[in-house]
């Protein structure tokens, strides 16, 4: 495999793990989505640090673009829990359903 598909391979795993654990732990849509973007991007730059052994001469502008992808899987991946009824736990079968 090419250098570039590997990369974005591991953007894409780190992307997906960040944006599920932030929206299965943050009660709001909107925080979740927009503290896993940054936390993403930060992630990735620091493993293509440790790849690297130096830090990229254009790693702002690889983070600002790295932010912007993420928010959008990160929204993706919000909605899809929201849809699928996994979001704060809200798919439990003992839960008691609404009495009226």
């Amino acid at each position: 495999m090419d250098d570039s598909v590997v990369g974005i391979l591991v953007f894409g795993t780190v992307t997906l793990l960040v944006s599920l654990v932030c929206h299965r732990l943050l009660r709001s849509f909107a925080l979740a989505t927009l503290v896993s973007g940054p936390v993403a991007a930060l992630l990735f730059q620091i493993l293509v640090y440790l790849q690297l052994g130096y830090l990229d001469p254009f790693f702002l502008i690889a983070f600002f673009v790295s932010t912007l992808i993420a928010w959008v899987i990160s929204f993706g991946v919000g909605s899809f829990l929201r849809v699928v009824g996994l979001r704060d736990g809200s798919r439990s079968d003992d839960t008691p359903r609404d009495r009226r």
